[in-house]
């Protein structure tokens, strides 16, 4: 696959693996209830535009005389109501900013929730790259040792100096103690993966992918979506803002019951509040520059972007690059173990000769698969960004 010819990456293909069912159950409750509490502040700020009814019960026993009249007990309840109904567009503009905001903290979740998922098949990816470089490890230390045996004969023959097998025994102790730490990385991964994910690791199958365009990439990439919605939001704070310095309407209502007397009686009218405040200009500069100051971190975002994509496209280029060498060395090995062969057919080479060569062919093969799940890696990175009704 050649990535050289235009500005794409690759898109999921086989997407069982990316949704939330990799997540544990853990994960996945920690995500639903951030979705639910999400849910639960929307409805709270959407409730608080409208101002709550309040009731009013007062008990009062007095023996003052009033007109000659002692006024005794008291008993009444009030229910009263006092609601903006115009704000100079306060309301139209707060019931818009609810909605946005519903909408920013919804693209949150699911940013969230696709770094959860990309983090787990992240390691998922890599535990596979190391159990091909533990085999490639494994194929350097046979042949390590073939060499080994082989320095050791021709020391105690006299051809070569003690310096060389000296030599081999420590490229043959590195090569162990490298296999070593591959093993050790490898646990360590799998430990990681266990707190992201209940399922077995080697029963999971890695999804593979198809291209997404420039255009697409910045066209559903969350955050700049999100950074969107931000902006928006500070429209309509800002609206918010300057509607506190303009006229408003407020409608009250109140119903009283006098419980000693048995009547009722209402109350109702309206209210016109014009404020006179000298911090006028100060709060709607202040909405004006958070307003601009999202504006400009919109701007730097998308460039940020832009270049995160072509840098990883440049990363999937240099891969593709050493897979076609890889290929080439393949194709040189396959050769000459064909000569090698033919040499140890006719007794001037050794069998230690082809499995020298067989174990260096099958270690470039292996190295085919690690780079190409180095690709598959630097494409997630690409697709976490993505908006995906798959994942």
């Amino acid at each position: 696959m050649n990535f050289a010819s235009s500005l794409c990456f690759v898109l999921l293909l086989n997407s069982s693996l990316f949704s939330s069912n990799i997540l544990s159950d853990i994960q996945r409750d920690k995500l639903e209830l951030s979705k639910q509490q999400i849910e639960t502040n929307t409805d709270k700020l959407k409730s608080d535009i409208i101002l709550p009814i309040n009731y009013t019960y007062s008990y009062n026993n007095s023996d003052q005389i009033f007109n000659n009249t002692e006024l005794g007990t008291i008993k009444k309840s009030t229910i009263t109501i006092n609601q903006p109904i115009f704000k100079s567009g306060g309301i139209y503009s707060s019931i818009k900013y609810v909605n946005n905001l519903k909408k920013t903290n919804q693209i949150s979740s699911k940013i969230q929730k696709q770094a959860l998922i990309k983090n787990a098949i992240s390691i998922a990816y890599n535990i596979k790259k190391l159990n091909l470089q533990i085999k490639k490890q494994n194929f350097s230390l046979k042949n390590a040792i073939l060499d080994l045996n082989n320095k050791k004969e021709s020391v105690f023959q006299g051809v070569l100096d003690i310096s060389f097998l000296n030599n081999a025994i420590i490229v043959k102790n590195n090569i162990q103690s490298g296999l070593l730490d591959l093993e050790f990385q490898k646990e360590s991964l799998i430990n990681s993966f266990s707190l992201l994910s209940s399922q077995n690791i080697e029963n999971i199958r890695l999804p593979r992918f198809t291209h997404v365009t420039l255009n697409k990439f910045q066209n559903n990439n969350l955050l700049i979506q999100k950074n969107t919605l931000d902006i928006n939001s500070k429209k309509y704070l800002k609206a918010i803002a300057t509607s506190k310095y303009l006229p408003s309407v407020n409608l009250n209502y109140s119903k009283t019951f006098d419980h000693i007397n048995d009547i009722n009686y209402n109350s109702y009218g309206f209210k016109i509040i014009v404020p006179f405040d000298y911090g006028y200009f100060n709060g709607i500069n202040l909405a004006k520059l958070d307003y601009i100051k999202a504006q400009n971190k919109l701007k730097i975002l998308k460039k940020n972007e832009f270049v995160f994509f072509k840098t990883h496209n440049l990363k999937i280029k240099t891969i593709d690059a050493k897979i076609e060498l890889t290929n080439e060395n393949i194709k040189v090995y396959k050769e000459l173990l064909k000569q090698t062969k033919e040499l140890k057919n006719i007794g001037l080479k050794t069998i230690d000769d082809v499995q020298i060569l067989e174990n260096s062919t099958n270690s470039e093969m292996l190295n085919l698969q690690i780079y190409d799940i180095d690709q598959q890696i630097e494409l997630l990175e690409i697709y976490v960004k993505i908006s995906n009704n798959k994942m």
